[in-house]
C-alpha cells in the first residue's frame, strides 16, 4: 500500500513539473508566433486564458495553488514583455521597409 501512494505521489510530481515546462517554455514560443501571426492583444489573451486553464486545472487537482499563482504571474510578465518587444521590432522592420521603397 505504501509503495502505490509513494509511486501516485511520484506521478503526480511528474505531471506537474511537465505541465509546469509546458508552460513556460512551449507556450510562450507559440503565442510569439501567434502573435505575428495575428495581433498581439489577441494572442495573449489566448495565452492568458491558456494558462489559467491547464495550470489551475492540473494544478487544484495536484495541489499546490501558490505555485501556480506565481507561475502564472511570471509567465505573464514574460510574455507581455516579449509580445511588446516583438511589436516594436516588428514595427522599426515595417517603417525602414516603406521608407526604402
Amino acid at each position: 500500500m505504501y509503495v502505490v501512494v509513494v509511486a501516485v505521489a511520484l506521478v503526480l510530481v511528474i505531471v506537474r513539473m511537465i505541465v509546469i515546462i509546458f508552460v513556460i517554455v512551449l507556450l510562450p514560443i507559440l503565442v510569439i508566433c501567434l502573435g505575428i501571426i495575428i495581433v498581439n492583444g489577441l494572442a495573449i489573451v489566448l495565452y492568458v486564458f491558456v494558462v489559467v486553464v491547464v495550470v489551475v486545472v492540473v494544478e487544484v487537482c495536484v495541489g499546490g495553488v501558490i505555485v501556480v499563482a506565481v507561475v502564472v504571474a511570471v509567465v505573464v510578465v514574460v510574455v507581455l514583455s516579449l509580445s511588446l518587444l516583438l511589436s516594436l521590432l516588428l514595427c522599426v522592420c515595417y517603417c525602414r521597409c516603406c521608407c526604402c521603397c
